[in-house]
């Protein structure tokens, strides 16, 4: 089963399978440099794929700047529960403006 999880909050709780897939979808502020990445991923969850698309109706590619929306895709591979931990940051900076910590069961 594929499950999309639109804007996750701090402190959620995602149920899934193994062999599910799992797709976040995290609003990315346009134009400061700060991306959406994972800094810790639960045993038994394969980080799959990350990129960011347009927001809103932007259209392709959208104007320089634009807000965008970043796809974080994970599939579990095995039972188990853990925390999935994300942070918005720019790669110059030391410390995340934010982080974001989900947790994950896969039953």
């Amino acid at each position: 089963m594929h499950h999309v999880v639109e804007s996750p909050e701090d402190g959620q709780r995602i149920e899934m399978s193994p062999g599910d897939s799992l797709e976040l979808r995290l609003d990315q502020p346009g134009a400061t440099g700060f991306r959406w990445t994972t800094q810790a991923v639960p045993p038994g969850v394969v980080a799959h794929r990350a990129g960011a698309e347009p927001s809103g109706e932007a259209g392709v590619g959208g104007p320089p700047g634009a807000a965008r929306t970043t796809v974080i895709e994970l599939v579990a591979s095995a039972a188990g529960e853990g925390e999935l931990t994300l942070a918005l940051a720019r790669p110059w900076e030391d410390e995340p403006a934010r982080t974001l910590t989900v947790t994950l069961a896969v039953g």
